[in-house]
Protein backbone atom coordinates (compact mmCIF):
# COMPACT_ATOMS: atom_id res chain seq x y z
CA UNK A 1 0.00 0.00 0.00
CA UNK A 2 1.56 3.32 -1.03
CA UNK A 3 2.45 5.75 1.71
CA UNK A 4 0.07 8.65 2.21
CA UNK A 5 1.48 12.12 1.69
CA UNK A 6 0.75 14.81 4.30
CA UNK A 7 -2.01 17.22 3.55
CA UNK A 8 -1.10 20.82 2.84
CA UNK A 9 -3.00 23.90 1.72
CA UNK A 10 -1.61 23.40 -1.77
CA UNK A 11 -3.22 19.99 -2.12
CA UNK A 12 -6.67 21.19 -1.13
CA UNK A 13 -6.44 24.68 -2.58
CA UNK A 14 -8.45 25.64 -5.67
CA UNK A 15 -6.72 25.69 -9.00
CA UNK A 16 -4.81 28.74 -10.18
CA UNK A 17 -7.37 29.27 -12.95
CA UNK A 18 -10.20 29.28 -10.40
CA UNK A 19 -8.34 31.72 -8.12
CA UNK A 20 -7.72 34.11 -11.01
CA UNK A 21 -11.34 34.00 -12.09
CA UNK A 22 -12.51 34.51 -8.52
CA UNK A 23 -10.18 37.49 -8.10
CA UNK A 24 -11.54 39.08 -11.29
CA UNK A 25 -15.10 38.50 -10.06
CA UNK A 26 -14.41 40.24 -6.75
CA UNK A 27 -12.63 43.13 -8.45
CA UNK A 28 -15.56 43.57 -10.85
CA UNK A 29 -17.93 43.98 -7.92
CA UNK A 30 -15.87 46.91 -6.58
CA UNK A 31 -16.09 49.98 -8.83
CA UNK A 32 -13.27 51.74 -6.96
CA UNK A 33 -10.98 48.77 -7.52
CA UNK A 34 -11.72 48.94 -11.24
CA UNK A 35 -10.86 52.65 -11.20
CA UNK A 36 -7.60 51.90 -9.42
CA UNK A 37 -6.73 49.14 -11.87
CA UNK A 38 -7.47 51.44 -14.81
CA UNK A 39 -5.34 54.26 -13.42
CA UNK A 40 -2.37 51.99 -12.80
CA UNK A 41 -2.86 50.35 -16.20
CA UNK A 42 -2.87 53.71 -17.98
CA UNK A 43 0.38 54.74 -16.32
CA UNK A 44 1.95 51.36 -17.10
CA UNK A 45 1.01 51.73 -20.76
CA UNK A 46 2.36 55.29 -20.79
CA UNK A 47 5.66 54.12 -19.39
CA UNK A 48 5.91 51.21 -21.80
CA UNK A 49 5.03 53.21 -24.92
CA UNK A 50 6.42 56.61 -23.93
CA UNK A 51 8.26 57.20 -27.24
CA UNK A 52 5.00 56.62 -29.11
CA UNK A 53 2.78 58.69 -26.81
CA UNK A 54 4.99 61.71 -26.05
CA UNK A 55 5.01 64.23 -28.92
CA UNK A 56 8.42 65.61 -27.88
CA UNK A 57 11.53 64.39 -26.14
CA UNK A 58 11.67 64.86 -22.37
CA UNK A 59 14.89 66.93 -22.64
CA UNK A 60 14.04 68.84 -25.82
CA UNK A 61 14.64 72.54 -25.04
CA UNK A 62 13.01 75.40 -26.95
CA UNK A 63 13.61 78.73 -25.24
CA UNK A 64 11.37 80.56 -27.72
CA UNK A 65 8.35 78.61 -26.41
CA UNK A 66 9.12 78.74 -22.69
CA UNK A 67 6.21 79.02 -20.24
CA UNK A 68 3.53 78.58 -22.90
CA UNK A 69 0.02 77.78 -21.60
CA UNK A 70 -1.79 74.58 -22.62
CA UNK A 71 -2.66 74.54 -26.30
CA UNK A 72 -3.12 72.14 -29.17
CA UNK A 73 0.64 72.15 -29.73
CA UNK A 74 1.49 71.63 -26.06
CA UNK A 75 -1.54 70.14 -24.34
CA UNK A 76 -0.05 70.61 -20.86
CA UNK A 77 1.98 73.73 -21.63
CA UNK A 78 5.75 74.17 -21.46
CA UNK A 79 8.18 74.75 -18.61
CA UNK A 80 10.82 77.41 -17.99
CA UNK A 81 13.10 75.93 -20.67
CA UNK A 82 10.38 75.41 -23.26
CA UNK A 83 10.19 71.65 -22.69
CA UNK A 84 6.81 70.02 -23.27
CA UNK A 85 5.32 69.22 -19.85
CA UNK A 86 3.08 66.43 -21.12
CA UNK A 87 6.06 64.63 -22.67
CA UNK A 88 8.04 64.98 -19.45
CA UNK A 89 5.11 63.61 -17.45
CA UNK A 90 4.85 60.59 -19.76
CA UNK A 91 8.56 59.82 -19.47
CA UNK A 92 8.46 60.61 -15.76
CA UNK A 93 6.01 57.75 -15.27
CA UNK A 94 8.94 55.41 -15.89
CA UNK A 95 10.83 56.96 -12.98
CA UNK A 96 7.84 56.78 -10.64
CA UNK A 97 7.15 53.14 -11.46
CA UNK A 98 10.83 52.29 -11.11
CA UNK A 99 10.87 53.87 -7.65
CA UNK A 100 7.71 51.99 -6.62
CA UNK A 101 8.97 48.62 -7.86
CA UNK A 102 12.47 48.99 -6.41
CA UNK A 103 11.32 50.24 -3.00
CA UNK A 104 8.72 47.47 -2.68
CA UNK A 105 11.30 44.85 -3.73
CA UNK A 106 13.97 46.04 -1.27
CA UNK A 107 11.72 46.73 1.72
CA UNK A 108 9.60 43.63 1.06
CA UNK A 109 12.60 41.31 0.90
CA UNK A 110 14.09 42.69 4.12
CA UNK A 111 10.77 42.75 5.95
CA UNK A 112 9.69 39.26 4.88
CA UNK A 113 12.99 37.72 5.99
CA UNK A 114 13.00 39.57 9.32
CA UNK A 115 9.34 38.75 10.02
CA UNK A 116 9.77 35.12 8.98
CA UNK A 117 12.75 34.52 11.24
CA UNK A 118 11.14 36.39 14.11
CA UNK A 119 7.78 34.66 13.90
CA UNK A 120 8.97 31.14 13.17
CA UNK A 121 11.88 30.82 15.60
CA UNK A 122 10.55 33.05 18.39
CA UNK A 123 12.48 33.42 21.62
CA UNK A 124 15.56 35.61 21.69
CA UNK A 125 15.70 36.19 17.88
CA UNK A 126 12.10 37.34 18.00
CA UNK A 127 12.76 39.73 20.89
CA UNK A 128 15.87 41.26 19.30
CA UNK A 129 14.37 41.67 15.82
CA UNK A 130 11.10 43.13 17.09
CA UNK A 131 12.90 45.65 19.31
CA UNK A 132 14.89 46.76 16.27
CA UNK A 133 11.63 47.01 14.34
CA UNK A 134 10.04 49.07 17.12
CA UNK A 135 13.04 51.39 17.04
CA UNK A 136 12.49 52.08 13.33
CA UNK A 137 8.75 52.53 13.84
CA UNK A 138 9.33 55.05 16.63
CA UNK A 139 10.78 57.53 14.11
CA UNK A 140 8.51 58.98 11.38
CA UNK A 141 9.47 57.24 8.15
CA UNK A 142 9.65 60.44 6.11
CA UNK A 143 12.04 62.06 8.59
CA UNK A 144 14.16 58.91 8.69
CA UNK A 145 14.24 58.80 4.88
CA UNK A 146 15.27 62.45 4.74
CA UNK A 147 18.16 61.80 7.13
CA UNK A 148 19.27 58.75 5.15
CA UNK A 149 19.17 60.55 1.80
CA UNK A 150 20.97 63.57 3.26
CA UNK A 151 23.70 61.26 4.56
CA UNK A 152 24.04 59.35 1.28
CA UNK A 153 23.68 62.37 -0.98
CA UNK A 154 20.77 63.68 -3.10
CA UNK A 155 20.02 61.34 -6.00
CA UNK A 156 17.30 59.05 -7.27
CA UNK A 157 19.30 55.92 -6.46
CA UNK A 158 19.91 57.02 -2.88
CA UNK A 159 16.23 57.85 -2.49
CA UNK A 160 15.31 54.30 -3.52
CA UNK A 161 17.88 52.80 -1.15
CA UNK A 162 16.79 55.02 1.74
CA UNK A 163 13.08 54.23 1.33
CA UNK A 164 13.80 50.53 0.91
CA UNK A 165 15.83 50.40 4.11
CA UNK A 166 13.32 52.50 6.07
CA UNK A 167 10.04 50.84 5.03
CA UNK A 168 10.71 47.16 5.76
CA UNK A 169 9.17 47.38 9.23
CA UNK A 170 5.52 46.96 8.26
CA UNK A 171 6.34 43.92 6.13
CA UNK A 172 8.13 42.41 9.12
CA UNK A 173 5.16 43.01 11.41
CA UNK A 174 2.66 41.59 8.92
CA UNK A 175 4.76 38.51 8.13
CA UNK A 176 5.45 37.80 11.80
CA UNK A 177 1.76 37.97 12.69
CA UNK A 178 0.77 35.71 9.79
CA UNK A 179 3.44 33.14 10.66
CA UNK A 180 2.45 33.05 14.33
CA UNK A 181 -1.06 32.03 13.24
CA UNK A 182 0.10 29.51 10.65
CA UNK A 183 3.04 27.71 12.23
CA UNK A 184 0.79 25.73 14.60
CA UNK A 185 -1.50 24.55 11.78
CA UNK A 186 -2.06 20.83 11.28
CA UNK A 187 -0.22 20.60 7.96
CA UNK A 188 2.87 22.23 9.50
CA UNK A 189 2.80 19.75 12.38
CA UNK A 190 2.50 16.91 9.86
CA UNK A 191 5.48 18.25 7.91
CA UNK A 192 7.54 18.29 11.08
CA UNK A 193 6.46 14.76 11.94
CA UNK A 194 7.54 13.63 8.47
CA UNK A 195 11.03 14.98 9.18
CA UNK A 196 10.97 18.15 7.04
CA UNK A 197 13.67 20.64 7.98
CA UNK A 198 13.01 24.12 9.29
CA UNK A 199 14.21 25.84 6.13
CA UNK A 200 11.95 23.69 3.93
CA UNK A 201 8.92 24.30 6.14
CA UNK A 202 9.56 28.03 6.35
CA UNK A 203 10.35 28.84 2.72
CA UNK A 204 8.24 26.25 0.92
CA UNK A 205 5.11 26.08 3.05
CA UNK A 206 4.79 28.93 5.53
CA UNK A 207 5.98 32.01 3.63
CA UNK A 208 4.04 31.26 0.38
CA UNK A 209 0.85 30.85 2.42
CA UNK A 210 1.39 34.20 4.16
CA UNK A 211 1.74 36.28 1.00
CA UNK A 212 -1.84 37.57 0.85
CA UNK A 213 -1.38 40.45 3.31
CA UNK A 214 2.07 41.12 1.84
CA UNK A 215 0.59 41.67 -1.63
CA UNK A 216 -1.95 44.12 -0.22
CA UNK A 217 0.77 45.98 1.67
CA UNK A 218 2.94 46.09 -1.46
CA UNK A 219 0.23 47.84 -3.45
CA UNK A 220 -0.28 50.43 -0.72
CA UNK A 221 3.48 50.80 -0.28
CA UNK A 222 3.99 51.41 -4.00
CA UNK A 223 1.70 54.44 -3.90
CA UNK A 224 3.34 55.80 -0.76
CA UNK A 225 6.80 55.26 -2.27
CA UNK A 226 5.86 57.39 -5.28
CA UNK A 227 4.42 60.11 -3.04
CA UNK A 228 7.40 60.14 -0.66
CA UNK A 229 9.92 60.08 -3.50
CA UNK A 230 8.19 63.07 -5.08
CA UNK A 231 8.27 64.83 -1.71
CA UNK A 232 12.01 64.23 -1.34
CA UNK A 233 12.61 65.49 -4.89
CA UNK A 234 10.51 68.55 -4.10
CA UNK A 235 12.83 69.28 -1.16
CA UNK A 236 15.91 68.82 -3.33
CA UNK A 237 16.91 65.48 -1.78
CA UNK A 238 15.64 63.13 -4.47
CA UNK A 239 15.97 63.11 -8.25
CA UNK A 240 18.10 65.89 -9.68
CA UNK A 241 17.68 67.97 -12.83
CA UNK A 242 17.22 67.41 -15.70
CA UNK A 243 15.35 64.16 -14.90
CA UNK A 244 11.61 64.42 -15.67
CA UNK A 245 10.61 63.42 -12.13
CA UNK A 246 7.19 64.67 -11.10
CA UNK A 247 8.17 66.02 -7.67
CA UNK A 248 11.16 67.82 -9.17
CA UNK A 249 8.90 69.37 -11.82
CA UNK A 250 6.63 70.73 -9.09
CA UNK A 251 9.61 72.11 -7.17
CA UNK A 252 10.79 73.97 -10.29
CA UNK A 253 7.33 75.27 -11.13
CA UNK A 254 6.46 76.70 -7.72
CA UNK A 255 8.55 79.80 -8.51
CA UNK A 256 6.16 80.63 -11.34
CA UNK A 257 2.92 80.29 -9.39
CA UNK A 258 0.15 81.36 -9.66
CA UNK A 259 0.51 82.91 -13.10
CA UNK A 260 1.95 79.73 -14.69
CA UNK A 261 -0.47 77.38 -12.97
CA UNK A 262 -0.03 74.54 -15.49
CA UNK A 263 3.62 74.13 -14.52
CA UNK A 264 2.78 72.31 -11.27
CA UNK A 265 -0.86 71.36 -11.84
CA UNK A 266 -0.33 68.56 -14.34
CA UNK A 267 2.60 66.85 -12.56
CA UNK A 268 0.61 67.12 -9.33
CA UNK A 269 -2.39 65.47 -10.97
CA UNK A 270 -0.16 62.68 -12.27
CA UNK A 271 1.09 61.98 -8.73
CA UNK A 272 -2.44 62.12 -7.32
CA UNK A 273 -3.92 59.74 -9.87
CA UNK A 274 -1.14 57.15 -9.70
CA UNK A 275 -1.02 57.10 -5.90
CA UNK A 276 -4.81 56.85 -5.74
CA UNK A 277 -4.70 54.05 -8.31
CA UNK A 278 -2.32 51.94 -6.23
CA UNK A 279 -4.28 52.52 -3.02
CA UNK A 280 -7.63 51.68 -4.62
CA UNK A 281 -6.10 48.59 -6.23
CA UNK A 282 -4.74 47.53 -2.85
CA UNK A 283 -8.22 47.82 -1.34
CA UNK A 284 -9.56 45.58 -4.08
CA UNK A 285 -6.82 42.97 -3.55
CA UNK A 286 -7.56 43.00 0.19
CA UNK A 287 -11.23 42.31 -0.54
CA UNK A 288 -10.21 39.30 -2.66
CA UNK A 289 -8.20 37.73 0.17
CA UNK A 290 -10.76 38.58 2.87
CA UNK A 291 -13.64 36.99 0.94
CA UNK A 292 -11.53 33.95 0.09
CA UNK A 293 -10.67 33.40 3.74
CA UNK A 294 -14.26 33.89 4.90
Amino acid sequence: MPAMRPLSPRSSAPSTHWRFGYALHVLRTSPLSIVGLMLVGIVLCSAAFAPLIAPYGPYQVNIQERLQPPSLKHIAGTDDLGRDIFSRIVYGSRISLLVAAAVVAISGTIGILVGAVSGYFGGIPDMILMRITDGFLAIPSFILAMVAVAALGPSLLNTILALGVVWWTWYARIMRGAILKLKTSDFILIERAMGAGRARILFRHIIPNCMGPIVVQSSMQAGLAILTSAGLSFLGLGAQAPLPEWGLMIATGRAYMPARWWFITFPGLAILLLVAGFILLGDGIRDVFEREVS
